[in-house]
């Protein structure tokens, strides 16, 4: 997992141990002030993880390598693109990379394909899908690949289906809402969680330490409510990533240093905790 110190630039990636909840530094580095995005994605050819760095500010975005022994990153090349994109995410189509954008000031919402070399984009869609989302999840099922979309002021929740046409050069990419209802708002962090072959969503209010998990239905029709929990208020780092098909989550508290690594139960009545601690203050 990488984390990031905003406050001062350092970079650092843990392999977590699924067995017993410890962890191992890869690498501790510093790449620098002023990132705003940080997405990893992995490369089409060998599944090599890569980092795509962008400044919000100025539009400079960065493409870097990660070493086979996550022991440090190689600068590809850097790039300045549209200004102002205030959320990042990678999703895959047959592990083909694409790099999704979104400027929750004014709608904007555009899919890249990264290309073979993994220091480029391509545009493949560009469109408008409103102003005021907080949140965008990628997923998938099957071939099919959706994003859960959430807006934190109103409590609006929505489902896009991602669907693409052609190939090479004359590829393009449509946005389909598949689901959208209101639900709570004020969700300061939302995370997707497999389980059981099955699609979870999990929502955390940092202010009071509400939390809620949603199960997705199939092909992204509805968003169910299963648990409501009461968590302790103030973590400010939630990261979800998965040991085979269980779902865990990293919470970090940036500044008290507070961290625990917590794994969804099997019958989805909460969390299992698999590690508590402390870890230094300042990354998300």
């Amino acid at each position: 997992m990488l984390r990031y110190n905003p406050s001062d630039g350092r970079v650092r990636v843990n392999f977590l141990h699924p067995e017993d909840g410890s962890n191992t530094r890869q690498f501790d580095t510093n790449l620098g002030l002023g990132w705003n995005n940080i997405v990893p994605f992995y490369s089409e050819s060998n599944n090599q993880p890569h980092l795509v760095m962008y400044n919000f500010a100025s539009g400079k975005l960065t493409f870097r390598r990660v070493h086979p022994d996550s022991a440090g990153t190689d600068l590809l090349k850097t790039i300045s693109i549209y200004k102002g994109w205030t959320h990042m995410a990678s999703a895959y189509f047959n592990r083909t990379p694409y790099l999704v954008t979104y400027d929750s000031r004014y709608g904007h919402f555009n899919v890249d394909r990264v290309s073979k070399t993994n220091d480029s984009l391509t545009s493949v869609l560009k469109t408008n899908i409103g102003k005021g989302y907080t949140h965008i999840i990628p997923y998938e099922e099957g071939p099919s690949r959706y994003l859960l979309l959430y807006k934190g002021g109103s409590g609006q929740m929505r489902i896009v289906k991602l669907t693409r046409q052609g190939q090479g050069q004359s590829e393009t990419m449509s946005v389909s809402t598949t689901f959208t209802d209101g639900r709570r708002a004020g969700w300061s962090h939302l995370a997707y969680l497999p389980r059981n072959g099955r699609r979870y969503v999990f929502g955390y209010d940092d202010t009071s330490g509400k939390a809620k998990i949603w199960q997705i239905k199939s092909r992204g029709t509805n968003l169910e409510g299963v648990k409501n929990l009461s968590w302790t208020a103030g973590y400010t780092a939630i990261t979800p990533y998965s040991v085979g098909s269980k779902g865990h989550l990293l919470v970090h508290d940036m500044t008290d240093g507070r961290t625990r690594k917590v794994r969804l139960k099997e019958n989805i009545s909460g969390f299992q905790t698999v590690m508590s601690g402390n870890w230094e203050l300042g990354f998300k």
